[in-house]
C-alpha cells in the first residue's frame, strides 16, 4: 500500500512539473475549474508527459479535448434548444478512464452542460456532438466515421492521425510531447466552426479531393 501511495505521489509530482512548464509558456493556466490549455498563435500547442505514464497522458489529452469543445461552434440545428447539453460520445474501449469525466465535471460551455456517453460500436451511436474513437478495429472505425459523416459532429482520434482514422482531429506523440493535427476541410464539411487559435496551434492536414 505504501509503495502504491509513493508511486501515486511521484506521478502527481511529474504532472505538476508538466503543468508548471506549460503555465510558463502560456499553454495552460490553472483556474478554479482545474487545468485549461490555451492555444497560442505562434506555435503548435503541445504538452509534455512523463514517459510510460498513461495517467498523465490522458489527463493532459482531456484538457486538450475541453478546449476543442470550448472553441467549437455548432449550428443551431444540432441542438433541440438553447440549453440542450453538448454530448460527447466515446466509442470502443475508453483509454481516458476517469480523466474525461473529471475534466468536464461541473463545467459549462456557454449555457450548455456536457454529457459523456460510451458506446461499444458504431451501431450503438445515437445523437452526439463530439465523437471520440477509442480502441477499435479498422472496420469498426470506418463504420463510426461513416455514421456521422457530413453531420455536425466533431470527430477525434486518440491515435493514428486524421488521414488514417478519417477524423477531423487526431492526437500524436512527438517524443514525449502530445500534439494534434486537424483537417480543416472535414470541419467545414460538417458545418462546424472552430476558432482560429485551434488551427494556428495544430499541424494542418490538407486532404486530397
Amino acid at each position: 500500500m505504501n509503495a502504491q501511495r509513493t508511486r501515486h505521489v511521484r506521478l502527481r509530482a511529474r504532472l505538476a512539473v508538466c503543468v508548471c512548464v506549460l503555465a510558463c509558456v502560456g499553454l495552460v493556466h490553472v483556474g478554479a475549474g482545474g487545468l485549461h490549455l490555451s492555444f497560442g498563435s505562434s506555435s503548435e500547442a503541445s504538452a509534455s508527459r512523463a514517459p510510460g505514464t498513461d495517467r498523465d497522458e490522458y489527463e493532459l489529452k482531456s484538457v486538450f479535448l475541453f478546449n476543442f469543445v470550448r472553441h467549437t461552434k455548432w449550428p443551431k440545428s444540432a441542438f433541440k434548444n438553447s440549453r440542450s447539453p453538448i454530448i460527447i460520445g466515446v466509442v470502443g474501449k475508453d483509454p481516458f478512464g476517469k480523466w474525461l469525466a473529471s475534466t468536464f465535471k461541473g463545467k459549462k460551455i456557454g449555457n450548455r452542460t456536457v454529457l459523456i456517453r460510451h458506446y461499444a460500436c458504431a451501431k450503438d451511436i445515437s445523437r452526439v456532438h463530439v465523437l471520440i474513437l477509442g480502441v477499435l478495429n479498422k472496420k469498426e472505425r470506418r463504420r463510426c466515421v461513416e455514421k456521422v459523416d457530413k453531420k455536425p459532429v466533431l470527430t477525434i482520434a486518440d491515435t493514428g492521425g486524421v488521414e488514417a482514422m478519417g477524423t477531423m482531429i487526431g492526437f500524436y506523440l512527438e517524443g514525449k510531447r502530445i500534439k494534434f493535427e486537424i483537417a480543416p476541410s472535414r470541419v467545414k464539411d460538417a458545418r462546424l466552426k472552430m476558432r482560429s487559435q485551434v488551427f494556428s496551434s495544430a499541424r494542418i492536414v490538407r486532404l486530397k479531393k
